[in-house]
C-alpha cells in the first residue's frame, strides 16, 4: 500500500478513501475495508516503533550533544578573544609601520641630499681640477685634448646646475669654447677648402666634443660656397668662352661637384643626422644667387650683339643646360634620399633666376625682332599683278610657318610662360 499520499500538505482523508475503494480489488467493500484498516494499523504500529526507537536514541545521545555544544561555545569564546588580540596586534603593527615608513622616507630624502651634496662637492673639486691646467692646454694647441677637456667640463657643469655660481661657470665655459673654435677655425677652413677628409674628420670630432657640430657645418657651407664662387670667377676669366658657354660649363661643374661632395660629406659627417640634400643643395642655391660677375648683366650685353635668332638659340642653350642640371640632381638623390620640397624649390629658383629675368625683360623684344628679320620684303607697286599674287601666297605661307615655329619655340623655351607676351606682339 502506497503511504506517500499521507505526507502531502494537501492530504484529504475523504479523497484518499474514495480513490482507494475505486480500485479493482474493492469489489467486496467490507472485506476490502477490513484489509485496509489492518494495513493502516500495521503501518501505525511500525511508525510508533520507529518513533520510539528514535526518541530513545536521541535521549541517550542528548547529554553528549550538550557537552559538545558547550565545548563548541567555549572554543568560540576563546577564538573571539584571540581574534580581538590579533586585531589589536595588527592595528599596533600598522601604526608602527606607518611611523617607520615615514621615518624611512625622511632618511631616504636626507640620504639623497647627502649624495647630491657629496657629488656636487666632488664635481666642484673636479671642475677645479679640470680648470687647473686649461691654459697650458691652450698653449699646446692640442685641439683634441682641449675638446675632450671641454667635454668633461660640460659634463661636470651639468651636475652643478644648482650651485649659486652656475651662471658664471657657464659663461666661463662658453668663453673657453669660443677660444677653442677660434683656434680651430683656420684649420677647419683649410681642411674643408682643400678637401682634406682626414683633418676634417678630426675637426668633426673636436666640434662634437664641445657640442658645436652645427657650427662646423656652418664653416663647411661657407667654405664650399666660397669654392663655388671662385670657380665661377675663374670660368668668367677664360677668354675663349662667352657667357653662355661659361654658364653651361658652370652647370656641368656643379653636377660633378655634387657627386664628389656627396661621397666626401658622407665619409666625414657620417654621424650627423641632417640629410645630405639639406646641407649641400643650399650651398649651390646661395652661390648661384651671389655670382660675381652677375651672369644676368653679361647675358643682356651678349644677346644685344647677334641676330635675334642667335640670341634665342643662346637662351635655349642655357635653358637646356639648366634642365640637365636639375634632372641630374633629381636622379642623384633618388638613390640617396628624398629632397625636401622647400630645399628643391630654392635650388630651382636660384638655377633659373637669370634665365627667368631675361625671359621677362628681353624675350618679347627678341621674338618681335626675329619675326621682323624673317618677314618677306614688301611687294613693289610696279610688280605685275600675277607676280604680286604669287608673292602674297608665298609670303602668307612663310608667315604661317614663322608663326607656328615661334609659338612652338616659345612653348619649348618658356613652358608657355611667354605665350601671353608673344600673342600681344603677333596681334
Amino acid at each position: 500500500m502506497d503511504l506517500s499520499a499521507f505526507a502531502k500538505e494537501q492530504f484529504c482523508a475523504k479523497d484518499w478513501v474514495n480513490n482507494t475503494f475505486r480500485q479493482s480489488e474493492a469489489q467486496s467493500h467490507e472485506s476490502f475495508a477490513s484489509s485496509i484498516v489492518m494495513k493502516l494499523q500495521l503501518a501505525i504500529f511500525e511508525i510508533n516503533n520507529s518513533l520510539e526507537n528514535t526518541s530513545t536514541a536521541v535521549l541517550s545521545n542528548l547529554p553528549r550533544l550538550l557537552r559538545d555544544i558547550e565545548l563548541l561555545q567555549n572554543e568560540v569564546v576563546h577564538f573571539q578573544r584571540k581574534l580581538a588580540t590579533v586585531e589589536h596586534e595588527v592595528s599596533k603593527v600598522e601604526n608602527e609601520t606607518t611611523h617607520s615608513l615615514e621615518y624611512i622616507v625622511k632618511l631616504d630624502a636626507v640620504k639623497s641630499k647627502l649624495k647630491a651634496t657629496s657629488k656636487a662637492l666632488q664635481e666642484a673639486d673636479n671642475w677645479t681640477t679640470l680648470m687647473a691646467d686649461i691654459e697650458e692646454l691652450f698653449e699646446s694647441n692640442d685641439l683634441m685634448a682641449l675638446s675632450l677637456r671641454l667635454s668633461s667640463l660640460m659634463q661636470s657643469l651639468d651636475l652643478l646646475n644648482h650651485v649659486s655660481d652656475y651662471g658664471e661657470r657657464m659663461m666661463q665655459l662658453d668663453g673657453l669654447r669660443n677660444r677653442l673654435e677660434a683656434l680651430a677655425s683656420p684649420l677647419v677652413v683649410s681642411a674643408i677648402s682643400g678637401g682634406d677628409a682626414v683633418n676634417t674628420a678630426v675637426m668633426v670630432q673636436v666640434f662634437s666634443n664641445m657640442d658645436r657640430l652645427d657650427q662646423l657645418l656652418h664653416y663647411y657651407t661657407k667654405c664650399r660656397r666660397g669654392v663655388i664662387l671662385h670657380e665661377w670667377k675663374e670660368l668668367c676669366e677664360l677668354d675663349d668662352l662667352n657667357v653662355v658657354e661659361v654658364i653651361c660649363r658652370f652647370h656641368e661643374l656643379l653636377l660633378a661637384d655634387l657627386q664628389e661632395q656627396t661621397t666626401w660629406y658622407r665619409g666625414v659627417f657620417n654621424q650627423y643626422p641632417t640629410s645630405i640634400s639639406r646641407v649641400i643643395l643650399p650651398i649651390y642655391s646661395q652661390a648661384m644667387s651671389a655670382l660675381d660677375p652677375n651672369p644676368l648683366n653679361s647675358l643682356e650685353s651678349l644677346i644685344k650683339k647677334p641676330a635675334a635668332a642667335e640670341a634665342l638659340f643662346m637662351l635655349q642653350q642655357i635653358k637646356s643646360s639648366a634642365d640637365r642640371l636639375l634632372q641630374g640632381v633629381e636622379a642623384h638623390f633618388k638613390d640617396i634620399g628624398p629632397i625636401e620640397d622647400e630645399v628643391f624649390r630654392q635650388f630651382s629658383d636660384s638655377l633659373y633666376q637669370p634665365f627667368r629675368l631675361i625671359i621677362s625683360n628681353k624675350y618679347k623684344a627678341l621674338c618681335l625682332q626675329h619675326l621682323l628679320e624673317q618677314f618677306p620684303e614688301p611687294i613693289n607697286d610696279s610688280t605685275e599683278i600675277t607676280e604680286s599674287i604669287q608673292s602674297l601666297r608665298q609670303s602668307h605661307s612663310k608667315i604661317n610657318s614663322l608663326m607656328e615655329s615661334t609659338l612652338q619655340n616659345c612653348v619649348t623655351l618658356t613652358h608657355g610662360y611667354g605665350l601671353e607676351l608673344l600673342i600681344e606682339d603677333l596681334e
